[in-house]
């Protein structure tokens, strides 16, 4: 169950490989790493529509790296970089940023039944909720490109 207490959503293993630079990435990832409520369940190809949206957005944001990178290392976890468990950082971040993305795409408050100030408190959440996810995004998308979270400004 997740903190709202809802059971958690099972997806089929479904693989989105957009580009060969970039690996595979998996419904069943998305949703075990990523708390997916059950609700999502139901809908998988809304759940595949919004990995997909971010995947390319993801996918966009990274354009100038991958150029620089493609032609010496065919894929992103071939590019030398520290590993965790044979797994390369760079492949890590990659899936946190879409998948966080994802995650934002998929928050969708439910309206309240019969109260409109538990309507707005349920938007409100899930604002939040979103901009938090989406900040994480694109807190990693930051890191793969070796930019600083912190931006400094020089006043001449």
């Amino acid at each position: 169950m997740n903190i709202s207490g809802m059971p958690f959503a099972e997806m089929p293993e479904n693989k989105i490989q957009a580009q060969s630079f970039y690996p595979e990435l998996c419904l069943k990832e998305l949703t075990d790493q990523y708390s997916i409520a059950t609700q999502y369940a139901t809908n998988i190809d809304m759940v595949i529509e919004k990995l997909s949206e971010a995947t390319l957005f993801v996918n966009d944001e990274l354009l100038e790296f991958r150029i620089l990178n493609w032609q010496a290392y065919p894929k992103l976890e071939d590019i030398p970089d520290i590993k965790l468990d044979g797994i390369s950082r760079l492949v890590i971040y990659y899936k946190k940023a879409v998948y966080s993305l994802a995650k934002s795409n998929l928050l969708i408050s439910k309206l309240g039944e019969t109260h409109r100030d538990k309507q707005a408190a349920q938007q409100l959440a899930a604002t939040e909720n979103k901009e938090y996810w989406q900040k994480q995004s694109f807190a990693t998308i930051r890191k793969i490109l070796g930019v600083s979270a912190n931006i400094s400004v020089a006043l001449i």
